[in-house]
């Protein structure tokens, strides 16, 4: 494991990314539109929430500086939160 600490610029760029990010979701969210989302809206909403998650385990908790092992089951606990979100989201719209 890496003892780097991100720099201030990275942090700042990180969190430039994160307020996109937050605006591209309210969008996506249509926070302003009282009708429900569609399943296209609903999967962009998932996944800028899962990039702006992403970015959140890389750069402020620093994962980017751990070992393979620990990226790889946060990035698969992450898609397969996301995927359950989704198959439960869909479910009442198959029916």
């Amino acid at each position: 494991m890496h003892s780097k600490i991100p720099s201030r610029k990275t942090l700042t760029i990180a969190w430039i990314a994160l307020m996109g990010f937050s605006i591209a979701t309210m969008i996506a969210g249509r926070v302003t539109d009282p009708s429900s989302l569609g399943p296209l809206l609903m999967l962009a909403l998932l996944m800028v929430t899962g990039f702006k998650s992403l970015w959140i385990l890389r750069y402020y908790l620093n994962l980017r500086a751990s070992t393979k092992g620990w990226n790889s089951a946060f990035i698969s606990f992450l898609l397969s939160l996301l995927t359950l979100i989704y198959g439960l989201y869909l479910i009442p719209l198959l029916m």
